[in-house]
């Protein structure tokens, strides 16, 4: 049974499910001259943005972009952005996006879960990209930041270094 929750700071606006759909929930909105606009619920497009499922969520033409599983973990699991806590996929598959397929564990859980299932390499802010056979690095200030993609694993290494 598909389970919907407001998302904090975008009540009455979007909503996520344990599925790890999100949807526009239908609204009227009222532009400064007074005319009115009916939004339509709908589900929302998802886009990739490196190995995760992303969104862009909007008002008045200004938006951001988040990424669906934190969404999900946020109104599932009470996640904290800016935490101790990261969200980590169990089964490892980031397209799953679950709630009961996400937890919340330690960065250093989740670099050495990584390793042990050989999701990752020997060096901090790398990964292995299998969708397109590739390393990914990436660094984390506050929020996840794709480096690039890279076929040597060093070269990954180095730019992350930088």
């Amino acid at each position: 049974m598909e389970i919907w929750k407001d998302i904090p700071e975008w009540e009455d606006m979007y909503q996520v499910s344990n599925l790890g759909r999100v949807k526009s929930v239908r609204r009227y909105i009222i532009y400064e001259d007074g005319r009115k606009r009916l939004y339509k619920e709908r589900i929302l497009s998802r886009q990739y943005s490196g190995k995760y499922a992303t969104v862009a969520l909007s008002i008045s033409g200004s938006g951001t972009t988040h990424n669906v599983h934190v969404l999900v973990a946020i109104c599932f699991h009470g996640h904290v952005l800016g935490g101790d806590l990261v969200v980590d996929h169990k089964d490892g598959d980031c397209y799953n996006n679950m709630a009961t397929n996400l937890q919340l564990i330690t960065q250093l859980e989740n670099v050495r879960k990584g390793r042990a299932t050989g999701g990752t390499s020997c060096y901090i802010g790398v990964n292995w990209f299998p969708r397109d056979s590739k390393w990914q690095a990436t660094i984390s200030i506050g929020k996840s930041i794709a480096l690039g993609m890279f076929r040597e694993e060093l070269e990954a290494a180095i730019v992350y270094e930088k």
